[in-house]
């Protein structure tokens, strides 16, 4: 065995250590709803071979994470459980150092190959993500195994790896909806086969693979909730667009997620891949076609999604609505890095690369505007915090903007400096620190966060009755807030019916009238004449007669 991929083994293990140990530091979720609809749908699919929540079978996500995270139901109590979960993720989560590695090496030195896998290993979403019950655990994982076999399928015309590539894009798509953007590149480069006169026939293969992978799960939601686009997808469709939604908003939104991928992957290589496109291009045409075609499909697909978004509304110089989620473009990171890395020789950065930077970064600067917190953009934490701190001494639109471009204009002339006068190798050497420290940030604010959530009255009543109490449980929904579940005197939320005190509890569990559904027990705040059992702060846990 080659002696470098022995030492990717050795930090395959030692980073799955370090992540099991850092996920004990958060006791609780905090995101809900996907927390609690993965955590539902795995404990469903282990006990009845279903995907429901509530005992009412969902289209909510797709079913490969859950299916993943199942088997730690085996177990008695939710506290093994979600520990387990988190096991299960810390090492999913960590495999990713070997197709970084292997990718990586079809372009690069074993020694480049090894530090940029190390750095892809380190980088805040792939790190600090393995504590959240959330299927980019599985996902970032997968959407890079399967950049690397549609490369390797295009490069080598080789049936094998168009079977490769179309197995791991339907594993892709059966995680998150978002891997649909990986046939794109398969389009792209088919499309370019055909302009330089090869067989594309081969690729029928990797279709058809895909198109057999996902077919039973979108029969069954068809079959559940219709033949239409909703009903097959679910969440990820809307019924048409908001009255908000403009095409200027959703090419505002297209250009600020690539400022995020931008900022994300730490300026340098997005700086290194334009400042030397010409030739990258010509020496690695397949790379660079997946590379450019997979961030425009992720670029726009996200930007339609969140232009004119009713939901989410703060005040912004661009009139935006919607909100950044740098965690979706996280999936990028590893291609970017690569891609940057194979770019990378110490070039000269043209006036024309930071002109265009410049007006990237002037509209990637109103993310100043958002929270910039985990889980959503653990990549820009260090934004959030600038975010955070100069929201306290001024509330004026203009120089929030013009603080947050300074920032972001910073990181790209240090980019500049450093790309210029440094060789590859120190720069990744540098840059593997600076996501560490970063990553290290994220898990302190992830387990602060996870503490408050673990000591509020929710998570206490839900523990108590998974320790003490077995059968079917009901959740009073006279007490359902409209959306968020954590204000004073709720327990669940009436939108998507999430349940803190649920997520603890493993046995069935219903939200709905107490008088109509028959159950074990009875959580409300209602004083009834039945037998209490349990009382914490307002909240009941009766006996049903």
């Amino acid at each position: 065995m080659d002696k470098t991929l022995k030492f990717v083994i050795i930090l395959f293990l030692l980073i799955a250590a370090i992540k099991i140990i850092l996920t004990f530091f958060v006791t609780s979720p905090t995101i809900f709803a996907d927390e609690y609809f993965y955590s539902k749908m795995a404990q469903s699919y282990f006990n009845f071979r279903e995907f429901s929540i509530h005992s009412e079978l969902t289209k909510a996500y797709p079913p490969l994470y859950s299916v993943l995270i199942s088997p730690a139901y085996i177990f008695k109590n939710m506290m093994t459980i979600y520990s387990v979960i988190k096991i299960i993720n810390a090492v999913i989560s960590s495999l990713i150092i070997f197709p970084a590695y292997f990718f990586a090496k079809e372009f690069l030195s074993s020694k480049k190959a090894l530090l940029s896998s190390i750095l892809i290993s380190v980088l805040p979403a792939n790190l600090a993500f393995s504590s959240y019950v959330m299927s980019e655990n599985l996902f970032y994982l997968l959407f890079l195994i399967s950049l690397y076999f549609i490369y390797k399928s295009f490069k080598e015309d080789n049936l094998m790896f168009d079977a490769f590539a179309g197995i791991f894009i339907g594993l892709t798509i059966l995680t998150r909806y978002l891997g649909f953007a990986l046939l794109i590149p398969v389009l792209a480069l088919v499309i370019y086969h055909l302009l330089i006169g090869k067989k594309i026939l081969p690729k029928l293969l990797l279709l058809g693979i895909v198109g057999l992978i996902i077919s039973a799960w979108l029969f069954r939601n068809g079959y559940l909730f219709g033949f239409t686009i909703d009903g097959l997808l679910g969440t990820y469709i809307r019924d048409g667009y908001p009255v908000t939604f403009t095409p200027l908003s959703m090419f505002i939104w297209t250009i600020i997620n690539f400022g995020i991928v931008i900022a994300s992957t730490g300026f340098i290589f997005t700086l290194s891949i334009l400042s030397n496109i010409k030739q990258s291009f010509s020496k690695n045409k397949i790379l660079y076609v997946i590379l450019f075609s997979v961030m425009l499909a992720v670029l726009v697909m996200l930007a339609e999604r969140t232009a004119g978004s009713a939901l989410f509304k703060v005040d912004t110089l661009l009139a935006l609505t919607g909100r950044p989620s740098a965690r979706y473009f996280d999936v990028l990171a590893p291609l970017v890095i690569i891609g940057g890395l194979v770019s990378m020789n110490q070039q000269k950065v043209s006036r024309n690369v930071i002109i265009f930077l410049g007006i990237v970064m002037l509209f990637t600067s109103q993310l100043i505007f958002f929270q910039l917190f985990p889980v959503n953009n653990m990549s820009l934490l260090w934004l959030g915090a600038i975010s955070y701190t100069t929201k306290a001494l001024t509330s004026n639109l203009f120089s929030l903007t013009a603080i947050a471009l300074i920032a972001l204009m910073s990181g790209v002339a240090i980019s500049k400096f450093l790309l210029e006068r440094f060789k590859p190798n120190k720069l990744v050497v540098i840059l593997i620190i600076a996501f560490l420290v970063l990553s290290a940030v994220n898990v302190a604010v992830i387990s602060i966060n996870s503490t408050n959530w673990r000591n509020s009255n929710g998570s206490q009543i839900g523990l108590w009755a998974d320790e003490n109490l077995s059968g079917i449980f009901l959740i009073d929904e006279k007490y359902c807030n409209e959306f968020d579940f954590r204000q004073q005197g709720t327990l669940c939320s009436k939108n998507n019916k999430v349940s803190l005190i649920g997520f603890w509890i493993k046995d069935e569990i219903r939200i709905g009238d107490p008088n109509e559904i028959p159950v074990n027990y009875i959580i409300t705040r209602d004083i009834l004449t039945l037998e209490k059992i349990y009382e914490l702060d307002g909240t009941f846990i009766y006996k049903s007669a």
